[in-house]
Formats: C-alpha cells, sequence, structure tokens
C-alpha cells in the first residue's frame, strides 16, 4: 500500500514539476516570439503602411499580443496534458465562453425586443408615415425615418431626434 502511494505521488509530483517547466518555458517564448513580431513589423512600418491605406490601427501591438496570446494558449494545453485532462478542461472554458456570450446577446437584445413590439402597435395606433408631422412631449416635427427600433424626427430648428417606440408608450 504504502509503495503504491510512493509511485502515484512521485507519479504525480514528476507531472507537476514538467507542467510548471512548460508553464515557464512557454510564458518565456511567447514574450519573445510577441515582442519579435512587434520589433518586425515596426522595422517594416506597419502602423505607417495602416494608416496609408485608412486604418486608424497598432498593427504592431495587436499581432504582438496576438502572438503571445496564441502562444500561452497552447502552452496551457501542453502543461494541463501533463494530466490527461485536457478535454475536461477545454469543455469547461467552452461552456463558460458559451455562456459569456449568449448572456451577452440577451443583454444586447433586451432593449430591441421590446422596441420592436412596441413599433408594430405603434405604426398602427400613430399611422406613422415618412413624412408626416409628429409631435411628442414639447417637440414637434417631421418624421424623417421610421426603423425597427425608433422614429426619427427633424424638428423646426433642424436638430434629429431618435424617438424608442418604448418611449411612445408612455
Amino acid at each position: 500500500m504504502l509503495q503504491q502511494f510512493t509511485i502515484f505521488f512521485d507519479n504525480f509530483f514528476f507531472k507537476l514539476l514538467s507542467a510548471i517547466i512548460i508553464l515557464l518555458i512557454g510564458l518565456i517564448i511567447g514574450k519573445i516570439f510577441g515582442r519579435f513580431v512587434r520589433k518586425a513589423l515596426y522595422e517594416i512600418e506597419g502602423n505607417n503602411i495602416m494608416k496609408l491605406v485608412g486604418f486608424r490601427i497598432n498593427i504592431e501591438k495587436i499581432f504582438g499580443e496576438l502572438t503571445s496570446t496564441i502562444i500561452y494558449i497552447y502552452t496551457f494545453y501542453l502543461s494541463i496534458k501533463q494530466f490527461g485532462i485536457t478535454n475536461i478542461i477545454f469543455y469547461g472554458i467552452g461552456i463558460v465562453v458559451l455562456l459569456i456570450v449568449g448572456i451577452s446577446f440577451l443583454f444586447a437584445i433586451k432593449n430591441f425586443v421590446p422596441n420592436l413590439f412596441e413599433g408594430f402597435i405603434a405604426r398602427r395606433k400613430y399611422h406613422l408615415k415618412v413624412g408626416n408631422n409628429f409631435k411628442f412631449g414639447n417637440t414637434s416635427g417631421k418624421i424623417e425615418k421610421i426603423t425597427l427600433k425608433d422614429i426619427r424626427i427633424k424638428t423646426k430648428d433642424n436638430e434629429q431626434l431618435f424617438i424608442p417606440y418604448t418611449a411612445l408608450k408612455n
């Protein structure tokens, strides 16, 4: 029994040590390659080329960090592979990412869906058409555009107002 525990402990300790060494080496390599890509793009004036094309992004920083991140992820994969739990970890990460995306999507549409339904009701109730005069509170003007989520009105002062359909409900 003690011999089995010793073999298990030695095996686990060896796996843990090799995983830590892989992580450390991967972090160092990721940092080095990230800086290398950044400097290579700096030498060929990557940011200036992007400005000439019309993009105002820091391509040197983006690709440098992207290179480092890819190496970090692969290093993490190699490290947990030592314990044989790669599928469990990546399925767990995948589920968390899907949950975050799903919750973000729900937050993104939380105002859109009520405006969409109120828009159907408001178009029939108020007979909304482009060019008609429209009064909302103390403001009045001509309807410039009717979208799925709001009405765009141009006032006499040449101001453009966006009125969501849910505001018409009140």
